[in-house]
C-alpha cells in the first residue's frame, strides 16, 4: 500500500492477504482502474453522457486530479 493509504487509516502497515482482499477506497491506484472501468460500463450500457473518444486524454486528467501532472 502507498504511505499515504496507511496514513490515512492510521496503521503502519496495511497489505493484501487473508485479511485484506479489498483495496481501501482512498488508494490513488485505484483511480487508474476503477474510474476507466465505470466509464467503459457506462458508455457500453449507454448510460454515459459524454462516451470518451481520448482514453491517453483521460488518463492524463485523472492523474491531474491527483496531483501527478
Amino acid at each position: 500500500m502507498p504511505d499515504e493509504v496507511n496514513e490515512a487509516y492510521d496503521a503502519k502497515i496495511i497489505s493484501f492477504g487473508r485479511t485484506q482482499i479489498i483495496p481501501k477506497p482512498l488508494d490513488p491506484r485505484l483511480i487508474y482502474w476503477v474510474a476507466p472501468a465505470v466509464a467503459k460500463a457506462a458508455i457500453e450500457s449507454g448510460v454515459a453522457k459524454e462516451p470518451i473518444k481520448d482514453w491517453k486524454k483521460y488518463e492524463l486528467e485523472l492523474m491531474q486530479r491527483l496531483g501527478l501532472r
